[in-house]
Formats: C-alpha cells, sequence, structure tokens
C-alpha cells in the first residue's frame, strides 16, 4: 500500500538563558505553535507527524516527557484523545483514524507536550501544534441524456469561481475535473453520461373499458428505451365528464390504473406520453392517442359454466322495441374474434366456457352496443361426484322426446333462460318421458325432491 507521509517539523529554535537563572527555575521546555492540513488519500490508513522539541525542559531530575492528543470542537472545547510517553526531545505520531471511534474526519487536533520527574506531577510545555486531518474527495455523479440529443455541452463550477466547459459525444462520455476542497485536499470530481434510447411504446386497445367499474386500466409494453412516468392527458369532452389530466409513475407489472368518474357512455379521448424523469432534457415518446367508450355492464348472464346469455329484460326497452325485447341481434365474440355463426341471445359452449367473451348487440333502432368483457377458465370437478338427474339425449332436436331419471320423489320442471316454466311434473322415482321444445335453445331441467333437495341439469335443444 502506498504511505502517504505528512509530516510536520517543528524547528528548534535557540534560546539563550544565563545560568543562573536556568539553575533557580522549573522550566518544562516549549513546543513551537505550528499548524497544518493532513490530507489522507483513498488509499492511506493514516498519517505520519514528526514532532521536534523546540527546547527541552530543566528540572530538577531526569526529565520525562509525554504528549497529550487533544480533539478540538467547533467551539474550541478540548477532549483529551490519547496520553502517549516519549523519553526523548522528538516524538513521531502515526494518526490511525480507524483507532479512535467516534471521530469523523475532517477533524481538528491539538498536540501537546508534558513532562514531569516522577511521573505523578506533571508541568505543560509552552505552546502546541494544530492540524487537521481530511480526506481526498473521489465524487461521481451522473447526467442523463436522449442518443439523439447528444452532442451536449455543460459547464463545471471549480470551488474557486472557475468555470470549464465540457462536452459529451458519442464517443466521450465521461469527464474527470481536478477540484480542491474547502480545507485545499484534492477533489477528484467525475461526471458520466448516461444515454438513453427514446422510449418507444407499444399501448394496447382500450375497447374493454366497463361503465360499471370504478377504474380503468392501461396496459403497454416497452420496446425501447427506460420510461419511468407517463403523462395522461383527456380531451375535452372527457374533462366535462370529470376525466382528470394526471402523471402516472410506472411499475413492473406494466399497467396503469386510472379513475373512472362517469357512468355516461360517450367516446371519450386519451393521449399518453411516456417519458424518463431522470433524463435531463426529458427524453419523452411519441404521443398515443385513442378514442373509447364504456362498455355496457349487466347484460351478460351465466350458467353452470358453459352457457353465457343476454339478459334483455323490459326494465330496460326502448319505446320502439317489440315485446319484452331491448336488443334484436348479436354477435359473441371470443378473445376479441367474433365466433362464426353465433349470433343469438345465447351462447354456448362445448367443454366449458375457457377465454373472455362479449356481446355486441343491436336495438331496433340500429345500435350497436358492446358488452362489458367477461373472463372464465374452465371449472375442473371431482370425477367422484355423481348427479341424481340425468337426462337423455343430450344435445336434443326440438319436439324430440326426451327422457329424465330424476332417482326419487319431487317434481321435475323445464324453465327457458327467462325463467318460464315449460313444464312441471311429479315423480314418484320413475322416469319421466315428455317432448323437447320446440325451440332451440338452452334450457334448465331440474329436480326438486321431496326433502326438499335441488338438483339442476341444462338442456340443450338444436
Amino acid at each position: 500500500m502506498r504511505q502517504n507521509i505528512m509530516s510536520l517539523i517543528i524547528v528548534s529554535l535557540l534560546m539563550l538563558v544565563s545560568a543562573r537563572a536556568t539553575a533557580a527555575s522549573q522550566d518544562a521546555g516549549m513546543i513551537g505553535n505550528f499548524t497544518d492540513i493532513l490530507c489522507m488519500d483513498k488509499t492511506d490508513t493514516y498519517v505520519e507527524m514528526e514532532v521536534q522539541n523546540i527546547r527541552e525542559a530543566s528540572l530538577d531530575g531526569t526529565a520525562i516527557y509525554a504528549y497529550q492528543l487533544l480533539k478540538v470542537d467547533e467551539n474550541g472545547h478540548e477532549t483529551l484523545v490519547e496520553t502517549f510517553q516519549e523519553n526523548a526531545s522528538s516524538a513521531t505520531l502515526i494518526f490511525i483514524p480507524g483507532n479512535y471511534t467516534g471521530i469523523d474526519l475532517p477533524a481538528v487536533f491539538h498536540l501537546k507536550r508534558i513532562v514531569s520527574t516522577d511521573e505523578q506531577n506533571w508541568l505543560t510545555s509552552s505552546g502546541q501544534c494544530t492540524f487537521t486531518v481530511a480526506k481526498n474527495e473521489y465524487t461521481m455523479s451522473e447526467e442523463t441524456y436522449c442518443k439523439n440529443d447528444l452532442p451536449v455541452t455543460g459547464v463545471y463550477t471549480y470551488y474557486d469561481g472557475r468555470t470549464e466547459t465540457y462536452i459529451f459525444r458519442s464517443d466521450s462520455l465521461e469527464k474527470v475535473f481536478v477540484d480542491r476542497t474547502e480545507l485545499g485536499c484534492i477533489h477528484e470530481h467525475t461526471i458520466r453520461c448516461i444515454v438513453a434510447d427514446v422510449p418507444q411504446v407499444e399501448v394496447d386497445s382500450l375497447g374493454n373499458v366497463c361503465q360499471t367499474d370504478d377504474k380503468m386500466q392501461i396496459t403497454y409494453h416497452i420496446i425501447k428505451g427506460a420510461p419511468t412516468n407517463c403523462k395522461v392527458e383527456f380531451d375535452e369532452v372527457a374533462h366535462e365528464a370529470g376525466f382528470a389530466d394526471t402523471d402516472v409513475e410506472l411499475t413492473e407489472e406494466n399497467i396503469i390504473t386510472l379513475d373512472m368518474p362517469t357512468l355516461v357512455r360517450k367516446e371519450y379521448g386519451i393521449s399518453l406520453s411516456f417519458y424518463d424523469k431522470n433524463s435531463t432534457n426529458g427524453c419523452q415518446s411519441d404521443t398515443y392517442t385513442q378514442q373509447f367508450s364504456l362498455n355496457l355492464g349487466g347484460f351478460i348472464q351465466e350458467k353452470w359454466d358453459d352457457v353465457l346469455f343476454v339478459d334483455n329484460n323490459d326494465k330496460n326497452c326502448n319505446p320502439d322495441c317489440e315485446s319484452d325485447m331491448r336488443f334484436k341481434a348479436f354477435q359473441w365474440y371470443k378473445n376479441g374474434l367474433p365466433i362464426d355463426g353465433e349470433t343469438g341471445q345465447v351462447y354456448y359452449e362445448e367443454g366449458g366456457l375457457n377465454g373472455r367473451y362479449y356481446v355486441v348487440m343491436t336495438d331496433t333502432a340500429g345500435n350497436n352496443y358492446r358488452s362489458c368483457e367477461v373472463v372464465r377458465r374452465p371449472v375442473i370437478e371431482s370425477s367422484s361426484k355423481v348427479a341424481p338427474l340425468h337426462i337423455a339425449p343430450v344435445p336434443a332436436q326440438t319436439q324430440e322426446m326426451i327422457t329424465i331419471d330424476a332417482a326419487g320423489e319431487g317434481r321435475v320442471m323445464i324453465t327457458d333462460l327467462a325463467g318460464r316454466t315449460l313444464l312441471a311434473k311429479e315423480t314418484d322415482g320413475k322416469e319421466v318421458i315428455t317432448t323437447a321444445p320446440s325451440k332451440a335453445g338452452v334450457y334448465v331441467v331440474s329436480f326438486i325432491g321431496a326433502d326438499g333437495s335441488k338438483q339442476a341439469q341444462k338442456l340443450i335443444v338444436r
């Protein structure tokens, strides 16, 4: 390890004193007043200071010398740190900061000499050494710029007020400035340029904003760059509806969550700009703008694990709709794609529902409405479960003879999805034979046992 040896040398002063005066007094001697700053480099573990006495003591006996190291606080108060003995007219102080707990650098110290003939009574020599132990400083700062901002120019200001201009180019991304600290030690400061790509982001469509939700979510995928935030801005129509512009801090989930202030179905505009807040010049992406509207909630209902249907009750009926049907045409979608041939009020998926579903509904005036999306995954039932209710054949054709085995006393019922009863028949445990409904669709066959137990199965009619 390289040793940085800093020496304080107190030069001897010659003083003439008469022999009579020397013999007549007890003189503790003197070390000269001296002030210095000792700077430690980052590889140094100690500093060394050599002290030479100015004048030896004149005592009645053999002089024993010792030295006191005292720490000085900002108010000038002294605290004894260490006393070490040297039987010589000069001494070397090895100052190891790690040996002194509770002392942080920079720190100011006094070094004083004391003298005795019996090690019991000590006299203090005249004068003292004052020194400050400090460290050379090595610091670093970073500046982030977009790649297309280079070259960029900056100015470094030294401790003494001088300035120096520096330029970051694509082939020169680090600058080192050798400065001085307030105490005069070396201060080496490095400025490093971090080059960031302009963010490129893929933003998913806001097609599934449900009017019954209190939050809306936007998913995105970062293609390039490292954006930290997103500016979200709405158009005037959205502002009037209560949507507020905001700045969102991005997370690892790649989802932006916003408040939903309204249930009103209108076309709203939203713009998103992704940027790196650590960049000096912003480093902002293009602005991604799209329109969205609120999808209808509460219309899709589920039966069992393989049937979805539109609840078309008359409380929401338009004045010109026929009977109790508000919507007259339907198109079902799965995972964002239309399902061929599925244009009825009821959707059945053989093998169970598994995916994202919604339906576009058309009213009698020709207006299209998209439902909120539902997500379903297949239900895995225990193989040991045995249903007491059996129907055959399934699926059945319209007007085909079907057999219902209730396996007990009670009542067998067939209802449609609107809750209308098509069959109600008591059974004593024997099979019930009847005809399938005349209209294709999905129906409910239920059995209420004499003990109050209930079972239900679906009946698909084609």
